[in-house]
C-alpha cells in the first residue's frame, strides 16, 4: 500500500498579518477573522488530503488561526523557532 505524502504549509504569524507558503505559492492575509476565514476557504479548496500547517508560537497571535484550522480539516502544529526552522525555511520576509 502506498503511503500518503504529507504537504506542509508554513505560516509566519504576526500581530497584523499571516505570511503563508504552500506548494510554491506565497501570499499574505490579515490576522483577523475575515483574513483567516479566507485562508481556511483557500486551504479547503487547494489542500491535498494530507496537509500539515506549521507555525511558530507568536505570543498568542497564532491562536485564532489554530482554532480555525479544524474547519478546513487541516492539522496545525506550533513549534519553537528551532524546531520550526527546517519546515518554515520556505517562508520569506516582506520588506
Amino acid at each position: 500500500m502506498k503511503k500518503e505524502e504529507v504537504v506542509y504549509c508554513g505560516i509566519d504569524v504576526a500581530k497584523s498579518h499571516l505570511d503563508i507558503a504552500l506548494c510554491g505559492e506565497r501570499w499574505r492575509v490579515a490576522n483577523t477573522q475575515t483574513g483567516i476565514g479566507g485562508l481556511v476557504e483557500r486551504l479547503k479548496a487547494a489542500a491535498p488530503k494530507k496537509l500539515q500547517v506549521i507555525c511558530e508560537a507568536s505570543g498568542g497571535y497564532e491562536q485564532a488561526l489554530l482554532g480555525a484550522l479544524p474547519e478546513a480539516a487541516v492539522a496545525g502544529n506550533v513549534g519553537s523557532s528551532q524546531s520550526s526552522a527546517p519546515v518554515c525555511s520556505c517562508l520569506w520576509h516582506f520588506s
